[in-house]
């Protein structure tokens, strides 16, 4: 799973699953999407940019929600951009 917001329009890493911040929980702090549902106890990464906190938090969030498997990428997706892992769109 993979949080990129603006830049997940440009580019990607393949089979990953774009889930923006801003959408991911109502207004009383519970998950709004059926795919993070589908994920609790599975590995997730969050892959955000290292310019934001938004991927931590994003993933603090979902560790209050009891999942247990949840991370991020260090350095964010500027990391993968040296590796040409990410794919154009």
């Amino acid at each position: 799973m993979s949080l990129m917001c603006s830049t997940y329009s440009k580019e990607a890493l393949p089979s990953s699953i774009n889930i923006p911040y801003a959408t991911a929980f109502t207004a009383d702090g519970t998950l709004d999407s059926a795919v993070i549902f589908c994920s609790k106890g599975k590995i997730v990464i969050i892959i955000g940019s290292c310019k934001d906190k938004l991927s931590s938090e994003f993933a603090t969030r979902l560790v209050r929600l009891e999942y247990s498997h949840v991370c991020t990428l260090h350095g964010g997706i500027e990391v993968l951009r040296k590796t040409g892992l990410l794919v154009s769109k």
